[in-house]
């Protein structure tokens, strides 16, 4: 069994200024002085277990795999004298589990199974403290916009056929594929199968 942790964590801020000149026909120039203040933060955790046994009787491969994404970016702007604050989410985690596993039936007749299995998920949060022009969706005034989306996929793909081991000569001398673990030689005669989604 092999097991494998990871941490990794990023943390960046940043500040700007900017002026921004309306020129209105007719009137006089309209300045907004501009300051913003961001931060990005983003923490990702990925965990990895692995199981192997190779027997006798069978042999069996399975992988499983956790990973966890957590974005987090806030600013703070402040327009011609007004407060505008925006904070915004991105978690995602994805789980993924890989299986392989192969029974040998008899001295040449083997069965195998295969299974791969991902659920993915991801949620979105977009808060803007006070909501900026509100006249757009028929209000007077708000004091915060929120937008959130959630998505998630769940896919899997299943395989279970038997496989004929075949005899075949190197150097003049007979040798049997079932003499050494290798996949590829379970899979170069295919009697049977079905898959199953």
């Amino acid at each position: 069994m092999k097991m494998k942790v990871s941490y990794a964590h990023d943390l960046r801020k940043n500040e700007g200024r900017s002026t921004t000149v309306y020129n209105i026909v007719g009137a006089a120039p309209i300045m907004v002085p501009e300051v913003t203040e961001a931060s990005e933060r983003s923490d990702i955790v990925s965990l990895s277990l692995n199981i192997e046994n190779n027997k006798e009787t069978s042999y069996l491969d399975n992988t499983l795999c956790f990973n966890g994404d957590f974005n987090k970016d806030y600013s703070h702007v402040l327009s011609n004298g007004v407060p505008v604050r925006q904070s915004f989410e991105l978690p995602a985690l994805s789980i993924r589990n890989n299986l392989r596993m192969i029974i040998p039936m008899t001295d040449k007749l083997s069965l195998n199974l295969r299974s791969n299995t991902t659920y993915l998920r991801q949620s979105t949060s977009l808060r803007v403290t006070p909501m900026l022009f509100p006249e757009i969706f028929g209000m007077k005034q708000a004091d915060n916009a929120v937008q959130t989306l959630h998505s998630s996929q769940f896919a899997t793909q299943n395989s279970l056929f038997g496989s004929y081991i075949r005899q075949f000569y190197h150097d003049g001398l007979p040798q049997y594929s079932n003499q050494r673990r290798n996949t590829a030689q379970y899979e170069e005669s295919t009697l049977h199968g079905f898959n199953w989604l």
